[in-house]
């Protein structure tokens, strides 16, 4: 958009990439544009300048940044050597020159050739040159505390936080568990989702191929002969032109979905094989929300895996409220444990809990039951 080197790559809800200070600048555009200044110009757009998909409004947050292209810019800059790497195995600033595609380290001449000699479960340590190197080791940090890396997931927000943000108001008392495992849980999740979506692709690529422009071949034959002897009536072209323009219509829109689902799957793929679990868990939500929007029956918000969801019962089978709940001091759970502090709901060896996993609506701890309570009460606080 303004037509200069990408500098901080964000990843909007279309999928596609943008720099900060252009989001900041169409955000505060569409911002404008709400009031129909008559000093805006008709060229300026109000949403995504590749597919014009509207922005948030600016009281939502900023888009997460687009960690796949910010990797491929590391690269790029490494490279063409804009950006410097020294060795990992000398104390001074020894400028390195070959890379482990093991361990994603970066050497010099003589410390590469004592590093590939290492050998380890999986055998030797690659070493190639630093201008093959396909990754980079980086670390995720926070974007209020760049001091900070990522390494919690609130399971109330939902948000990859760092230590300094799980001590703020909006965080302190919530839910938490490590990154990586909230990353792997995540990732499994988004790999489901993307089998599914190249399944949907396939189904629109096939219906497109084996029903294209049917409707429109078939009034063609049915009025074939009758072109041939007498002009057809003027009502009888009006229809088939609108049957036609009907029929592309919707081919536009089949293709149209097609590509943008296989623009999610590509960029999922690449998340899934080159991102850390940080940036996967920040950027899994955005492209669940994306394949839900493209007709894909996925749910874009995820918590902790041990909380299992049942058809015959309306809460949770879960091993806490507290832990199931994201720390939530309202909920409540059916085995009427309790915590102090406020919190109504059971909590792990506190007065209540009866020790092991068990459904909040019945308190059952058979996973596999039918709940005892459905037609008696259904009080939204059991499902949550």
């Amino acid at each position: 958009m303004c037509q200069q080197r990408m500098q901080e790559p964000r990843l909007l809800d279309c999928l596609h990439p943008l720099c900060l200070n252009c989001v900041k600048a169409c955000r505060s555009l569409a911002e404008d544009s709400r009031d129909d200044s008559p000093w805006r110009r008709p060229d300026e757009t109000k949403g995504c300048p590749t597919c014009d998909h509207p922005f948030s409004s600016p009281e939502k947050p900023l888009p997460p940044p687009h960690y796949p292209l910010q990797h491929r810019i590391l690269i790029d800059a490494i490279i063409t050597q804009q950006l410097l790497c020294y060795c990992d195995g000398c104390h001074g600033q020894v400028q390195a020159s070959l890379h482990c595609s093991t361990c994603l380290r970066n050497f010099c001449e003589n410390c590469g050739a004592e590093h590939q000699k290492i050998r380890t479960r999986t055998g030797t340590h690659e070493i190639v040159a630093l201008w093959q190197a396909k990754r980079f080791r980086r670390t995720t940090v926070c974007l209020d505390h760049p001091q900070h890396s990522l390494r919690f997931y609130c399971i109330a927000c939902q948000q990859v936080t760092c230590c300094e943000c799980m001590w703020r108001e909006s965080h302190r008392g919530h839910a938490c568990e490590n990154h990586k495992t909230a990353g792997r849980t995540a990732a499994r999740i988004l790999a489901n989702a993307v089998q599914d979506a190249r399944i949907l692709l396939n189904s629109l690529l096939v219906n497109y191929t084996l029903k294209s422009f049917s409707a429109v071949n078939l009034y063609r034959k049915r009025f074939s002969f009758r072109n041939q002897r007498i002009n057809l009536q003027e009502n009888e072209k009006q229809f088939l032109h609108a049957q036609e323009a009907k029929q592309r219509i919707e081919e536009f829109r089949r293709l149209e979905t097609s590509r943008h689902l296989l623009d999610a799957i590509s960029l999922a793929e690449q998340l899934l094989a080159e991102g850390l679990g940080a940036e996967i868990l920040c950027l899994s939500k955005v492209i669940l929300k994306r394949l839900q929007k493209l007709g894909l029956p996925v749910q874009p918000s995820f918590g902790i895996s041990d909380v299992y969801r049942g058809k015959n019962h309306p809460g949770v089978f879960h091993c806490c409220t507290f832990c199931s709940s994201g720390g939530k001091k309202e909920t409540m759970c059916f085995c009427q444990g309790t915590m102090p502090g406020g919190y109504r709901g059971c909590g792990h060896a506190h007065f209540g809990h009866p020790g092991v996993k068990h459904w909040s609506c019945c308190g059952s701890t058979d996973r596999n039951s039918i709940c005892t309570q459905w037609k008696i009460r259904n009080p939204p606080f059991f499902s949550f």
